[in-house]
């Protein structure tokens, strides 16, 4: 499994490098069986994976647009 993970690099039949690295292994048994600490372990490497994946393909991020939570969150009514 830690051969999968490449994160020293993966390479496919005949030495050639993988282009990208979409497996992320985690030990479970090394986490204590902490849901917590597997779910921070597993989501680490995403940001990282997409940000990969959408320059492959040329898209570029789009322009950052902050939301209002407030206006997301249906108020409470009075009773």
């Amino acid at each position: 499994m830690q051969r999968l993970d490449g994160d020293g690099g993966l390479f496919g039949k005949g030495g050639v490098k993988c282009a990208r690295d979409i497996v992320q292994f985690v030990a479970f048994r090394d986490l204590q069986l902490n849901g917590d600490i597997l779910a921070k372990e597993l989501l680490a490497e995403l940001p990282r994976q997409v940000v990969q994946y959408m320059s492959l393909i040329g898209k570029a991020p789009n322009q950052f647009v902050p939301i209002d939570i407030s206006k997301l969150v249906p108020k409470k009514q009075a009773a």
